[in-house]
């Protein structure tokens, strides 16, 4: 059972699950109700023919489905391992659909779950929501029922504060504004948190690998870039933000960590057309790549006028704000300007400070790898690329002992939510190893 004042009960819209009946009492890890319960709800979603209309619901469908679970649970570690007992999730509106990955996570690790819910109007939300509660209503599902609570309510430091008293852990999404927010409310002694900061993603293109696409290898790369950067309109911490082409002399990507000689900046700052210019082989690539990914947007993608509005007043803004932007310009063939390419002259000291949405993407050319390692921090989440070993990139980060970054996938995969996030161990951040010898 869990609290919360009587003059504020009226303020609380309860969408799922009972305050009377909600347990405290942690479960097994990866206990089978938990799972059936999350691949019943996996099966729901993939039906309704709204869902053809909601890519993200069909993401979290697809990785609700047993085998992918199974898969998950085969993969973990041996320990024995219960929940905390009551975790309360203060979900994001940025991407609705993460409340219910926050869910899964929760059950998976044995907890009883609390979820504020975005007050944001959201299709995927409200199908989501509507599918839960006929599972719970169901006497499959009967022992569900006493494991989540799903509510919704405008900013109430009363409400927010009582539950979170009676949290053994807490999620946070929402980032550092939330965060600290949240951190004002006092929480029992062994109470647990994952916090969710802002955070900033970056992709890495290879041009020579882009060049050596055939045209079906082409058009799948856009359609892998068109999820990674529009299918959620780059709202996602981990939809990369920055393109950087990496380029050496020798037509392959170099990861040398060193710093470039005095001879070479000086050599750079005296042509201007080395510092700020393309290669012709980064041009070419950019000529084969941004088109198609345009066309995909066309086909797959719409931008409302205020989207529109807004993606150039930024862009306005971050030109007169950073002197490092060489040019903005609307992809050509891009319809409704769903494409904006922001090139970079050169890299700024903090280039988590350029962000765009809706399809912006900040282009720079670097000759290796030692620029970005002087400017990544604790920021970065999630680094994209296509066309470069994936053992380098990890040599490279962990050679350069880097704060940031805490994922490394191909492109195509930026948005695909995991057991390990924001370098989080979800399961063991949201449980408790019970030593047994």
């Amino acid at each position: 059972m869990i609290v919360i004042p009587a003059e504020r009960q009226a303020h609380l819209d309860l969408l799922a699950g009972s305050f009377e009946q909600l347990s405290n009492q942690p479960w097994p890890v990866w206990h089978e109700p938990a799972l059936a319960f999350l691949t019943d709800l996996g099966k729901a979603l993939m039906k309704p023919a709204l869902a053809a209309k909601l890519p993200d619901v069909v993401t979290l469908a697809y990785w609700l489905r047993a085998a992918n679970l199974q898969q998950l649970k085969a993969k973990a570690s041996a320990d024995v391992r219960v929940g905390l007992g009551l975790v309360v999730h203060i979900c994001p509106a940025n991407v609705p659909v993460n409340f219910a990955f926050s869910l899964a996570f929760a059950l998976l690790a044995g907890n009883s779950s609390v979820l504020r819910l975005s007050s944001k109007p959201s299709p995927s939300t409200d199908l989501i929501v509507q599918h839960i509660q006929q599972l719970l209503a169901t006497p499959t599902h009967e022992a569900l029922r006493s494991r989540l609570l799903l509510l919704r309510y405008a900013h109430d430091d009363v409400i927010t504060a009582a539950l979170l008293a009676q949290a053994d852990g807490r999620m946070i999404w929402g980032g550092d504004a939330t965060i600290a927010h949240m951190r004002q409310f006092k929480t029992p002694s062994r109470s647990r948190e994952v916090a969710f900061a802002d955070r900033y993603s970056l992709a890495l293109l290879s041009p020579t690998a882009v060049l050596a696409l055939d045209d079906a290898g082409l058009a799948r790369l856009a359609q892998q870039l068109f999820n990674d950067v529009l299918l959620l309109d780059q709202a996602a911490c981990s939809s990369p933000q920055l393109f950087v082409w990496l380029h050496a002399a020798a037509d392959s990507p170099s990861l040398d960590l060193q710093s470039p000689s005095p001879q070479t900046l000086v050599s750079h700052a005296a042509n201007p057309q080395t510092a700020s210019e393309p290669s012709s082989a980064v041009a070419k690539a950019q000529q084969r790549l941004w088109p198609a990914l345009a066309a995909v947007a066309r086909d797959r993608s719409a931008l409302s006028a205020i989207g529109q509005m807004n993606k150039w007043v930024d862009a306005f803004d971050a030109v007169l704000t950073h002197p490092e932007i060489r040019q903005v310009h609307t992809e050509h063939g891009s319809a409704a300007g769903l494409l904006t390419r922001v090139a970079l002259a050169r890299l700024p000291d903090a280039p988590e400070q350029l962000r765009g949405y809706f399809g912006t993407l900040i282009e720079i050319e670097l000759p290796s790898l030692a620029p970005l390692a002087a400017v990544v921090n604790e920021r970065y989440q999630t680094l994209c690329y296509f066309g470069v070993e994936p053992l380098q990139l990890q040599q490279w980060l962990l050679a350069s002992q880097l704060r940031g970054i805490d994922r490394i996938v191909p492109v195509g995969n930026a948005i695909d939510m995991g057991l390990f996030w924001d370098g989080y161990d979800l399961l063991s951040s949201l449980s408790r190893v019970i030593e047994i010898r």
